[in-house]
């Protein structure tokens, strides 16, 4: 929902379109990345966890340290 209302203002449609094109090469419409979301599953979210914490990708403590 918000995501779509979020695309109301033509400033933001465009910020929409840049970044997909920026970050994926192409322009997906917003009803597609939505429904992709839905797709995932919270065992698939689990992996990606997982697999973020065996590389080692992941801060301890307090963020405001680093700055």
């Amino acid at each position: 929902g918000q995501l779509l209302m979020g695309l109301e203002d033509t400033g933001e449609q465009m910020m929409w379109i840049g970044e997909q094109a920026m970050t994926v090469g192409r322009v997906s419409a917003p009803e597609s990345v939505i429904s992709a979301i839905d797709r995932v599953t919270p065992r698939q979210i689990q992996e990606a966890a997982r697999h973020l914490f065996d590389l080692g990708l992941f801060l301890l403590g307090e963020l405001q340290h680093l700055f």
